[in-house]
Parts: structure tokens; C-alpha cells; sequence
């Protein structure tokens, strides 16, 4: 069984303004502040996400697996205060979902997210000043809109947050959200319910 590892994502983070925004085609304002970005992987799918700023981009981030096997992501980040989410496409998974067993499936999502939550922990923890523990809750699936997600529930110290991962083919879509202290569960899950996904289907055939 391989455990996934999530590296850190390998060039600077370019910041983007709507006009620029890598490998988005639309932007628009939700609630007053935040917005919707509809971004596309290297094989034409899409995933429409609302970030509380226009996400900054490292492209060719790269995931590893503790057996060695690599597969790539491009990764977006927006972060303003203690809101903080984080999307990674990831375009090449070492074997399709219908031959990875459910240890591995789940491996997999925890490497990833523990690896993009510690990369976030850093940061609040310099800029708080003291040590912030990741606790979490294990791993669960949950269908929306007829998509099947794992999803885990943490706590980044005082601050809630949620990861989900969809695993389509040699495909996966991974989002970890981070959010201000005492936000109630239902309303990070209605979050994370207005994600939509577009598959390209000749790609997914293949």
C-alpha cells in the first residue's frame, strides 16, 4: 500500500489579478467579496470555486507517493486572515481509481491534505507566534450532487477547516479549506456544496 505525501508545490507562487489568472477563463464577484473561479487541468477538465481572493498559482507542483511514484498538480491559494483554500487538480495518479484499493484511495487524500494543512500551519504559526496542533477527525465519503468526495474534518488549532478529494480515473480534484475560528460545520459544508466539476469525457475514456 502506498501512503501519499503531498511536497511542497516546487516554483514561486505568481499572485494573478482577474485578467491574469492561470488557466481560469471566468471570475466573477460572490457575496461582495469572494469569487467564483472556474479553472482547467492539462487534460480540459474544469472546477468552479469561490476563493475570498483571486488565488495565487504553483504550477507543476508535484505529489509523491512513499514508493516513489510522482504525479503532478497545479495548485491555487488564497488566503486572507485565517479564511485560507487551497485547490490542487492533479492530472497523472499513478494507478486509475477502479485499481487502487480503499487503503490506498485513502492514503492518498490524507497525505495530500495533512501535506497543504502543515504548509498553512507555518504560517499561522509564525505569524501567531505559538504551536498551532492539527487534529483530525478520519475520513469519510459523502455524495454530492452526484459526485462521491472523501471528506475529513480538522481543527488547525482554534481554526475549523475541511478537505475533500474526488478521485476521477487517473484524475483527482483536492480542496482544503481553512476558516475563522468558531464557524459552524454546516456552513463550511455549504461551502464546499457550491464546487462544481466539469469532466472532459474523451480524456477520461482514455
Amino acid at each position: 500500500t502506498s501512503t501519499g505525501s503531498c511536497q511542497k508545490p516546487l516554483p514561486t507562487p505568481v499572485a494573478s489579478t482577474p485578467e491574469q489568472a492561470p488557466k481560469s477563463d471566468q471570475t466573477k464577484q460572490v457575496n461582495d467579496s469572494w469569487k467564483s473561479v472556474k479553472l482547467k487541468n492539462r487534460t480540459g477538465d474544469t472546477i468552479t470555486v469561490s476563493f475570498p481572493k483571486v488565488p495565487e498559482s504553483f504550477e507543476g507542483a508535484t505529489f509523491k507517493t512513499e514508493q516513489k511514484e510522482r504525479f503532478n498538480a497545479d495548485v491555487f491559494i488564497a488566503a486572507v486572515d485565517e479564511q485560507t483554500i487551497t485547490v490542487a487538480l492533479i492530472d497523472n495518479l499513478p494507478a486509475k481509481t477502479g485499481v487502487m484499493s480503499e487503503s490506498q484511495r485513502r492514503d492518498l487524500f490524507s497525505g495530500c491534505w495533512k501535506g497543504v494543512a502543515t504548509f498553512a500551519q507555518r504560517a499561522l504559526e509564525e505569524r501567531d507566534g505559538r504551536h498551532l496542533e492539527i487534529k483530525s477527525s478520519g475520513s469519510t465519503y459523502m455524495l454530492v450532487h452526484g459526485r462521491t468526495w472523501l471528506v475529513e474534518d480538522f481543527m488547525l488549532g482554534p481554526y475549523p477547516g475541511q478537505a475533500r478529494m474526488s478521485i476521477e480515473g487517473s484524475r483527482a480534484f483536492l480542496l482544503v479549506g481553512l476558516f475563522p475560528t468558531n464557524t459552524a460545520t454546516q456552513i463550511i459544508n455549504s461551502y464546499f456544496e457550491t464546487v462544481e466539476i466539469e469532466l472532459n469525457k474523451k480524456e477520461l475514456a482514455k
